[in-house]
């Protein structure tokens, strides 16, 4: 992953697997799965948007026919429904 939106964080994940990997007391080996639970536990914090709800709730409230296009706004309507 690379760009400067993640490029701090990719940067801070590899020093973080260098040091797990060489630390005097109890290293971890490279190849143990250890690391890639901590890179998807450190993932899933990172970039999981925590107001999902709350904004397919606003998107609800504020949702609108457009076009007369009925079978875009059902399919909205319900994929919202579910994120909310």
């Amino acid at each position: 992953m690379r760009g400067p939106n993640v490029d701090d964080w990719v940067n801070d994940q590899v020093l973080k697997l260098k040091e797990r990997n060489t630390r005097q007391q109890n290293p971890i080996d490279r190849n143990d799965v250890r690391h890639w639970d901590d890179f998807n536990n450190a993932f899933t914090t990172a970039f999981t948007d925590t107001a999902l709800e709350q904004t397919a709730q606003q998107k609800l409230l504020a949702i609108m026919m457009h076009k007369h296009d009925l079978d875009i706004y059902i399919a909205t309507f319900n994929h919202l429904c579910r994120e909310a």
